[in-house]
């Protein structure tokens, strides 16, 4: 296995998130056994907490890691590696911000081929107003536009 440069995590959105699917996979455990009569209503809310299950636990374990040959990103469902070579550059200062009850900013990587990835397992809230300050978001993407200029040369 390849040695990491740096491991990058959005935590405490990575924790809430986990924790809100640990408890929705309780609450279907807890409906699989109220339901014992009808094993098809079992089996089917027990498939369903097992999900909510793993997807708690990937929810936890999310992170981009930098190495020398390039990204891996290890998200709720799957993990990618995306090389070097493969990443015109890392936005921060225009960082992509959901628009939801609070805002989630993450870096943004530009592919060569022009398609855009967004950091989510780097991701963090942003409760604060966007007066220019650099946030959590901006710092990563310098860092790891930094990591991508000495890797590609």
């Amino acid at each position: 296995m390849e040695q990491p440069s740096r491991v990058y995590r959005g935590q405490p959105r990575n924790t809430i998130l986990a924790g809100a699917f640990g408890c929705g996979a309780a609450f279907f455990a807890a409906v699989a056994a109220a339901s014992r009569p009808s094993i098809g209503a079992m089996v089917g809310f027990g498939l369903l907490a097992a999900l909510m299950l793993y997807v708690s636990v990937r929810c936890a374990l999310m992170k981009a890691v930098a190495t020398p040959t390039g990204l891996a990103l290890h998200g709720p469902f799957w993990t990618v590696r995306i090389p070097w070579a493969d990443i015109a550059k890392i936005e921060g200062g225009d960082t992509e911000t959901d628009a939801r009850l609070f805002a989630v900013r993450a870096p943004v990587l530009v592919l060569t081929r022009g398609r855009r990835v967004k950091l989510i397992m780097a991701s963090s809230y942003d409760l604060s107003p966007t007066n220019g300050a650099t946030t959590n978001a901006d710092r990563i993407a310098t860092e790891l536009e930094s990591l991508r200029a000495t890797h590609t040369r």
